[in-house]
């Protein structure tokens, strides 16, 4: 509690029964001291001191209006002290929100390890990938697969998340590869719904030029909907390479048309959905994942899936 306010001030000398000791205990001079008891006064329009050469003692004003504040100053130097010695450590609920193919195939299997690193926090994953509102509140970081960061939240880059075209290698053998973008349309291909939305305008380049291809096939669905479709060869899917980089690296997948991939910036970004962007549990979280993400994101290093742990 603030040792100069008035009130502090007011239970100080009371509690020393004169102003010297007071001004001492509050870092003030016995006049400050004074100055700070007739302000109350004046503002309460009550006298709270009989002042005399010998002695100071409460009126009756001044000993009824103690009795209601003495606790309540005292609660307060209570919680102020119990806060000071609260360990720094994160702790609490951390709500984070993040779509469904990245809490199964990434952040869950991170989980262990952060939760040992900080037995006192509690992790609340909310699935979903709604671009999130200015008043969101919903939780305090979104994992985010996106063009660009929020707008609306303070936002940093975890890794690149290129969509990577694929199929398996049975669907090419039976189908054949296809050679150039517009190739697609003699192909089964497989959509991703976002939100709602059929994602089958595919964007590709040719030098300097931007195009895109509408695509069909017979099955459209999530991310990891359509990754298990492409790896049973059903079609041809353009999926993001957090999902599929494993598949390709161990020859499960594929990839075509490479050479025609549009360098769009698409990357996953952590988002803060709250307003306290230095707390602990939200920077610990953040420091975390840039530390297993940074510089090489492990969905790209050899030999973290193959058996199954991240």
């Amino acid at each position: 509690m603030d040792k100069s306010s008035e009130l502090y001030v007011f239970a100080t000398v009371v509690a020393h029964g004169n102003f010297v000791s007071a001004a001492e205990k509050c870092r003030l001079t016995p006049s400050g001291v004074s100055r700070k008891i007739s302000r109350l006064e004046d503002r309460m329009g009550v006298k709270l001191f009989v002042r005399t050469t010998r002695r100071l003692s409460l009126t009756a004003k001044g000993e009824f209006f103690h009795s209601k504040i003495k606790q309540v100053i005292a609660d307060i130097e209570a919680a102020e002290s119990a806060t000071a010695k609260q360990p720094q450590v994160p702790h609490g609920v951390l709500r984070i929100r993040c779509p469904a193919a990245f809490v199964d195939k990434h952040l869950v299997p991170l989980m262990p390890e952060f939760l040992g690193l900080y037995p006192e926090l509690k992790v609340e994953i909310v699935v979903g990938d709604v671009p999130a509102t200015p008043d969101d509140r919903s939780a305090d970081v979104a994992i985010r697969s996106s063009l660009a960061p929020s707008e609306d939240h303070v936002s940093i880059r975890l890794a690149a998340n290129p969509l990577v075209i694929c199929a398996s290698p049975a669907y090419l053998e039976k189908h054949g590869r296809p050679e150039r973008p517009e190739s697609l349309v003699a192909h089964n291909c497989l959509t991703m719904d976002a939100r709602g939305v059929t994602q089958a305008e595919w964007m590709f380049r040719d030098g300097q030029r931007r195009y895109s291809v509408w695509v069909e096939g017979n099955l459209g669905s999530i991310g990891t909907a359509v990754h298990t479709a492409a790896l049973a060869g059903l079609g041809i899917a353009r999926i993001p390479n957090f999902l599929v980089a494993p598949d390709i690296r161990a020859g499960r997948l594929v990839e075509v048309l490479k050479d025609f991939s549009p360098d769009d910036g698409r990357a996953i970004y952590l988002v803060y959905l709250t307003t306290d962007n230095q707390s602990l549990k939200c920077r610990a979280l953040v420091d975390y994942l840039l530390a297993k993400c940074t510089p090489v994101p492990p969905w790209l290093v050899r030999g973290c899936y193959e058996t199954g742990v991240t």
